[in-house]
């Protein structure tokens, strides 16, 4: 082993001034750059929460006189309790009725479309509950062809007692008929 030599030949300081080589890393240089970075950064924050305080003013004064939803109820409200008013005081309430009638429709009418749903609840409700209508009952479609819904309730006993139709292949425009679907079954 003797043939082995050290890496450093004998080669090693003990001096702490010169233990390490200063040339490898510039440190000025990385805390410059770190630096730079967060000023850079608190730069850019401030720019951009500039741009959106100058963008919300902007949107404030595009949308002055415009009724939002809920100033729109609020108006609905107010007409509702001064007809209810007018009703048990006379004459007076009545004209003050009218009036927050005429500024309920100016403000409905200043509202853009697509106006928000009003009550999402009720609205799903009534969309069921149509749809329960269409899938559980007995509708005419066509009543010269014969054509009529049924409840998918019977309309799957028909399919289990009868099976599935067998329905002629479509023809392409080049006249070659199509494969049949793997969903037609095989009668026995």
């Amino acid at each position: 082993m003797e043939h082995i030599k050290s890496q450093s030949q004998g080669l090693v300081t003990t001096d702490r001034e010169h233990g390490h080589e200063e040339s490898d890393i510039n440190v000025k240089a990385i805390f410059g750059f770190a630096l730079f970075l967060l000023i850079g950064g608190i730069v850019a924050h401030v720019a951009l929460w500039g741009m959106y305080v100058y963008l919300d003013r902007r949107a404030e004064k595009a949308n002055e006189g415009v009724a939002t939803p809920v100033q729109l109820q609020v108006a609905a409200q107010q007409s509702a309790a001064t007809e209810k008013k007018s009703a048990q005081g006379g004459q007076v309430g009545e004209k003050h009725a009218e009036t927050s009638k005429e500024v309920l429709q100016r403000l409905q009418a200043q509202f853009p479309a697509p106006r928000l749903q009003d009550d999402d609840v009720r609205d799903m409700h009534m969309l069921r509950a149509n749809e329960d209508k269409m899938i559980g009952g007995y509708t005419w479609i066509d009543k010269n062809g014969g054509v009529v819904r049924i409840p998918v309730s019977r309309a799957m006993e028909v399919i289990a007692e009868r099976g599935l139709p067998n329905v002629a292949p479509e023809t392409t425009q080049s006249g070659a008929a199509k494969p049949a679907s793997p969903a037609t079954p095989a009668k026995q």
